[in-house]
């Protein structure tokens, strides 16, 4: 009988999207310390050693770009819907300012009236587009340690 000092996992790096990507030694030793903040972290990678970014097109055929990530941006303040594809799927994008690539959306995925997830640079930014403004919200909208927060709409945009 063979016991492992290690037990295996489902979601050791080598059974996850990850698997295709060889580490590199930084990353490694990173991974490998207990007491490094990206210990056993499964997509730990840098610019050497994990995915690297790009433009698509609808048909997935890479799209020729000096900064795909700024590309992308534009695209996306031109009212286009970009699907951003990251370890664990696909994240939705679109210009939460603008009617016409929301209500696509709310077409396309059938959420007439369940919000979608915001994400902006400021807390101005969240609020020009109608959310409420608190003092919590602002405090743990700030916070590095919490990213994520709740907020409620204030009003729920017109579909057109």
């Amino acid at each position: 009988m063979i016991i492992s000092s290690r037990l295996s996992a489902r979601y050791d790096r080598e059974r996850i999207t990850m698997a295709s990507f060889v580490i590199c030694r930084d990353c490694q030793n990173e991974y490998a310390d207990p007491l490094d903040r990206r210990f056993h972290v499964q997509t730990i990678a840098c610019p050497r050693c994990g995915p690297g970014l790009f433009l698509a097109d609808q048909r997935g055929f890479q799209v020729p770009s000096n900064d795909p990530a700024r590309e992308a941006g534009k695209i996306i303040a031109e009212a286009a819907i970009v699907a951003i594809k990251g370890n664990g799927g696909f994240h939705i994008a679109a210009a939460a300012s603008l009617d016409h690539p929301l209500s696509r959306l709310r077409e396309t995925k059938h959420r007439a009236q369940k919000s979608f997830a915001v994400m902006s640079q400021t807390l101005e930014a969240s609020a020009l587009a109608s959310f409420k403004k608190s003092l919590e919200n602002s405090y743990q909208l700030q916070k590095t340690a919490t990213p994520k927060k709740t907020i409620h709409r204030t009003r729920v945009p017109p579909c057109s």
